[in-house]
């Protein structure tokens, strides 16, 4: 039959989850909108394990998404899947949304970005393959993607305003970031344990609430 895997992303705003048995779903949840993600979250699993007929016992492994994205969905999901983790006794593994992104690219692709949305005229940006552009997660701005779009870079992106920043005969493929649990499990399925990131968030952009600071 395979591993069960459960795939967690609330990273970019909604929720993404995915229950696989080795290569194969059999239970999704994907809200592509924002959403109160702390209150649902652990229904949502419920609902997908009891539709499934498993618990988390039957799991062989937790994967979740780590960053980059908002700071409380990064936050919440990582929290719930450790949480979990520990409860259960089961291994949680960590994967970026970007190296998610990733898995989109075409095979003649030798070398190509992932950017996804930070607000402020800003992307979060990846490069992979051979001498990638940013070799690691970064910001960058929407001109600079559009600039190595120019230049002839594939890229694998959202589908979002900024992208008509992009030249029209760029090369590109969007990404649904929906499906992000469910190429998780399929990730975690086709590569060994110790490609996994750590489950500690991946945080490029300090959240905006900061504390005050003392009066004395």
């Amino acid at each position: 039959m395979g591993a069960l895997l459960l795939g967690m992303d609330t990273a970019l705003g909604g929720m993404s989850l995915s229950l696989c048995q080795g290569p194969n779903e059999i239970a999704g949840i994907r809200h592509a909108t924002r959403n109160d993600q702390a209150a649902q979250l652990l229904p949502c699993l419920e609902i997908l394990l009891r539709e499934a007929g498993a618990n988390y016992s039957d799991l062989s492994a937790i994967v979740v998404t780590v960053g980059p994205g908002g700071f409380t969905g990064v936050r919440i999901g990582l929290a719930t899947a450790r949480a979990l983790g520990f409860a259960a006794a089961k291994p949680v593994r960590g994967i970026t949304t970007l190296a998610l992104m990733a898995q989109k690219a075409t095979p003649n692709w030798r070398r190509f970005v992932c950017a996804l949305p930070a607000g402020r005229e800003q992307v979060y940006v990846q490069g992979f393959g051979e001498q990638p552009a940013f070799p690691e997660a970064c910001m960058a701005s929407i001109a600079e993607i559009a600039t190595l779009a120019a230049e002839g870079m594939p890229c694998v992106i959202t589908e979002q305003p900024w992208i008509e920043a992009l030249p029209a005969q760029s090369e590109r493929l969007f990404h649904d970031t929906t499906e992000n649990a469910y190429l998780a499990c399929q990730w975690a399925w086709h590569t060994p344990q110790d490609t996994s990131c750590a489950p500690l968030p991946l945080y490029i952009r300090p959240p905006d609430a900061k504390p005050q600071a003392p009066l004395f």
